[in-house]
């Protein structure tokens, strides 16, 4: 552990507030009809564009990806959409979402290389090693044991796989309230709850490297950029797996 991040996690329980995450519940077909709505909206399809941009740059060029609670799947299919040596499987935790993310599939005419389940991600009934890309855009504030997430992400990535975890970032106890209600607005009013939430269950950067560092997840680095935290590990391609993987399939 370096100097300053010994600083930063003992101030950040003096500058953050704490950090609380709301109990889960179902998602309803308003708010799922509402994030369809929002997909479009030019703010969100920045943010997903320039996710997608960041994982397809990681090294990784074909195979298996696994993306986990991405709303809709539109991490995945966005990067499928543009790559086509790459299949993808999308894991929600609600069959409502995961429901609405295979029509969402099925217009965007990929459901031969899109796969949606439901499951539990802290214990994921994938084989270790599984997966050439892992992304989780957004997702991570919503699981009780986000450590354990990221056993099980390091766990189903190959060595040579990459990964790219976003969350956002929890304000200090002074800007929190006045960023929340700032950008709420770029919600539509049914999902602004659910944005509240999601920046109180935030984490801060200090957190997130801690997070890492008690899940063993090796090969990483932990960045700030702009409102957001960032986990991510570069990875090469596995061209043999890729080929058998694709057969399974085909």
């Amino acid at each position: 552990m370096t100097l300053i991040n010994a600083i930063r996690r003992t101030l950040s329980p003096i500058l953050y507030p704490p950090r609380i995450v709301s109990p889960e519940t179902d998602v309803t077909e308003d708010e799922i009809e509402a994030w369809v709505e929002a997909s479009g909206l030019d703010h969100f399809a920045t943010l997903d564009g320039t996710f997608v941009d960041r994982s397809v740059d990681l090294g990784v060029e074909s195979g298996m990806i696994f993306d986990l609670g991405s709303r809709l799947g539109l991490i995945a299919l966005k990067i499928l959409w543009n790559h086509e040596d790459f299949v993808a499987l999308g894991l929600h935790r609600t069959a409502a979402m995961a429901d609405r993310a295979r029509d969402v599939t099925l217009d965007w005419e990929l459901g031969e290389r899109m796969f949606l389940q439901v499951g539990e991600p802290h214990e994921m009934r994938f084989k270790t090693g599984y997966f050439d890309m892992v992304v989780c855009d957004r997702s991570l504030h919503r699981f009780d044991n986000p450590v354990a997430i990221l056993r099980e992400i390091n766990r189903i990535t190959k060595p040579s796989g990459a990964i790219l975890i976003r969350v956002l970032a929890r304000p200090n106890r002074l800007s929190i309230e006045g960023y929340i209600r700032k950008h709420a607005l770029d919600y539509p009013e049914s999902l602004r709850g659910r944005f509240a939430a999601e920046v109180r269950a935030g984490f801060t950067l200090a957190e997130l490297r801690s997070m890492v560092e008690a899940a063993e997840l090796k090969r990483t680095r932990v960045v700030a950029e702009q409102s957001m935290v960032l986990v991510e590990r570069r990875g090469v391609t596995d061209f043999a797996s890729w080929v058998t993987e694709r057969d399974k399939y085909f």
